[in-house]
C-alpha cells in the first residue's frame, strides 16, 4: 500500500511540475518557444532585412526593433531559409563598429532623442529616418535603448518614493 501511495504522490508531483513549466502539452507534445512573440509585421521584416544587409549585429537589431534577440534570431533563420537574406561578413555579429552609436547619440540633446524615439514608435522605416537625420541604424537603436532605460529608472524612482 505504501509503495502505491509513493508512486501516486510522485506522479502528482511530476504533473504539477509539467503544469508549471510546460505551458502547452497536447497529446504528449511540447510546443517550443511558446513564450516568444514570433509574429512579425511585414514592416518589421523589411526593417530587419535593411539592418541585416547594412551589417548590424543581431543584438543591436533586436534592441532597435524593441524585440528579444532570440525572436530576431529565429526571424533571421526564417529569412535565410527563404533565401531573402544571405551570409554576410561577421555572421550574426555583422560588420558595423559598436562605438559609432555612442559617439552620435551623445551629440544629441534630450529633446532630439525624445523626438526620434516618438518617430520610431510610428513605424517609420529606420533607413529613411536614419538617412533624413544622418544617423545609423545602430545609433537609432542606441537612442531607443537609452529612452527605455530612462523610463525604467523613472518607474523605479516612483516606486522608491512610495
Amino acid at each position: 500500500m505504501s509503495i502505491a501511495l509513493d508512486v501516486a504522490e510522485d506522479e502528482y508531483r511530476i504533473q504539477a511540475l509539467e503544469r508549471q513549466h510546460l505551458k502547452i502539452v497536447v497529446n504528449n507534445r511540447y510546443i517550443a518557444c511558446e513564450d516568444m512573440n514570433l509574429i512579425w509585421d511585414m514592416k518589421e521584416v523589411q526593417r530587419f532585412e535593411e539592418a541585416w544587409r547594412a551589417g548590424y549585429a543581431i543584438d543591436m537589431i533586436a534592441d532597435a526593433m524593441g524585440r528579444d534577440v532570440d525572436e530576431v534570431a529565429i526571424l533571421a533563420m526564417d529569412r535565410v531559409r527563404k533565401r531573402k537574406i544571405g551570409k554576410r561578413t561577421g555572421g550574426v555579429w555583422g560588420s558595423q563598429k559598436p562605438d559609432e552609436a555612442d559617439k552620435i547619440s551623445h551629440k544629441l540633446n534630450p529633446d532630439q532623442k525624445d523626438a526620434i524615439v516618438r518617430v520610431l514608435e510610428l513605424d517609420v522605416p529606420v533607413a529613411l529616418l536614419g538617412e533624413a537625420l544622418g544617423l545609423s541604424y545602430q545609433a537609432l537603436g542606441h537612442i531607443r535603448r537609452q529612452a527605455k532605460q530612462a523610463v525604467r529608472d523613472k518607474a523605479s524612482e516612483a516606486v522608491d518614493a512610495m
